[in-house]
């Protein structure tokens, strides 16, 4: 399992509301699943959408928005991700074969950190 945090900050003077909808539906766009709204926290499944090599893995995301002035809001993006099927179905036939290493290798390529920023970027200007 891999992780990373991204972090950025939104300026609006919008409501708190109005951006958990922007993420939420910037998910949505990504092919997030199981999107769920806990207050200030989203959290979805397998949003990678975009991202290289994605079909190896299986991604876990959590956004925690908070606010740090009436205007300026603090993001913070937990991502994980772990093989999917694909990619253990091709360590266990690899181990048999030789074949099919290529999928589990492909796992350790994978970040999807420039996708999710660029998320962040995106609210921002939904917001604004």
């Amino acid at each position: 399992m891999k992780s990373k945090i991204i972090s950025g900050t939104i300026l609006t003077d919008k409501p708190i509301d109005r951006i958990i909808e922007g993420f939420r539906i910037s998910l949505e766009n990504h092919g997030g699943s199981n999107i769920e709204i806990y207050g200030n926290q989203i959290s979805a499944e397998n949003a990678n959408k975009d991202i290289q090599f994605s079909f190896v893995v299986s991604i876990s995301t959590r956004i925690f928005i908070s606010q740090h002035t009436d205007t300026l809001y603090d993001v913070r993006i937990d991502l994980d991700w772990r093989f999917n099927w694909l990619a253990w179905l091709g360590a266990l036939l690899g181990l048999c074969t030789g074949l099919f290493l290529i999928f589990p290798i492909l796992f350790f390529f994978v970040d999807p950190k420039n996708i999710y920023e660029q998320m962040i970027y995106d609210v921002q200007r939904m917001v604004s």
